[in-house]
């Protein structure tokens, strides 16, 4: 009785054991801490007592009932700070003491375990989580509205281009002009994806096979470059081997 008096007054669960009438007989050391109870004595106190105000109705309704039904029950209580009246929660597991022989209940005995840690980790968790989520929303309106604000300008320029065409121009400078057309017609085709950034990051984007001249391609993408190229002293050349299909 001595070995397990001291296991019992040294658990750092809360171990309290009452009545069946409800009325408490003992509390361990880790209970008298967690309710802040002090030199009081427990001795007789009603077990709702132990339980925060907010919650006792609850307690009383389901708690109790469902303990006397089952013999057992184990959920999450809020435990009353007695110095402060400030709720404790507590994950707590109740059950009937049995006489050995007969089975027949004799008391109730309470194991708990202050949550008040798991409880700050678990609010941090989620605001961080709504922290995130709120920086993916700013991230994706900040690039629709990057987005809209390219194209304005960029539907200019391609308008412009598209006159300039219309007049009498040169060999070179209409393939130099068509080189611009090509390339805002690429950038707009970027800025449309970036437009649809929530449809690929709901997994939502569909990829589409279409026929394609791969030489034009090629060759324009090369163009594009060129003017770059030739800024440093480099010359690109692009020579397609005639046997790569078109």
């Amino acid at each position: 009785l001595a070995r397990l008096a001291a296991v019992v007054e040294n658990s750092m669960d809360f171990i309290g054991v009452a009545t069946l009438e409800g009325k408490s007989i003992f509390l361990n050391s880790a209970g008298r801490n967690l309710v802040a109870l002090g030199a009081v004595s427990c001795e007789g106190l009603d077990i709702l007592q132990f339980v925060h105000p907010d919650d006792r109705a609850a307690h009383d309704s389901q708690t109790i009932p469902q303990l006397m039904l089952d013999g057992k029950w184990h959920g999450e209580v809020r435990f009353r700070n007695f110095q402060t009246d400030e709720g404790v929660p507590v994950s707590l597991s109740a059950f009937f003491i049995r006489e050995p022989r007969s089975n027949r209940p004799i008391g109730i005995a309470a194991i708990g375990r202050d949550i008040r840690e798991l409880k700050r980790a678990e609010a941090e968790l989620v605001r961080a989580k709504e922290a995130a989520e709120a920086a993916n929303r700013a991230k994706g309106e900040f690039l629709a509205n990057v987005s809209h604000e390219i194209r304005t300008p960029l539907n200019g320029v391609m308008g412009m281009t598209d006159l300039v065409l219309e007049t009498a121009l040169d060999a070179e400078q209409r393939e130099c002009l068509q080189v611009v057309k090509q390339s805002a017609g690429g950038l707009l085709s970027v800025i449309n994806d970036i437009l649809d950034f929530s449809k690929m990051e709901a997994g939502r984007l569909d990829v589409d096979s279409n026929d394609f001249h791969l030489r034009e391609v090629v060759e324009s993408t090369a163009k594009s470059l060129a003017l770059r190229a030739d800024q440093k002293g480099l010359e690109i050349l692009c020579d397609i081997a005639s046997n790569v299909p078109e």
